[in-house]
C-alpha cells in the first residue's frame, strides 16, 4: 500500500491493567503475578493513556510519516 500513501507499523502497548481482566478470578491475577495478595496491581502494568500513547504516536506523529514497516514500543522503535 505504501505506493497509495498508506504506511503500517506494528504496535505493541505494553500491559495494561483493564476492564478485560475483569472476566478473570482474582486467583489467576495473582498467580499470574498481576496483583498481590492485597489487590495491589503490579507495577509493570501501565496506565490506560500509557499504553495508549505509542498508538497514537504511531497514527499523529510527524516523524513516522511515510515510513513503515517498523516495530513500535514505549513511544520508540523496537526489535521485534
Amino acid at each position: 500500500m505504501k505506493d497509495s500513501g498508506v504506511n503500517a507499523n506494528a504496535v505493541h502497548p505494553g500491559g495494561i491493567m483493564t476492564p478485560l481482566q475483569r472476566h478473570l478470578p482474582r486467583e489467576e491475577m495473582i498467580a499470574f503475578g498481576w496483583m498481590d495478595e492485597a489487590g495491589k496491581v503490579s507495577d509493570r502494568f501501565k496506565s490506560t493513556a500509557q499504553g495508549a500513547a505509542t498508538s497514537v504516536w504511531a497514527a499523529v506523529g510527524p516523524e513516522l510519516e511515510g515510513v513503515g514497516g517498523l516495530y513500535l514500543e514505549d513511544c520508540g522503535q523496537a526489535a521485534p
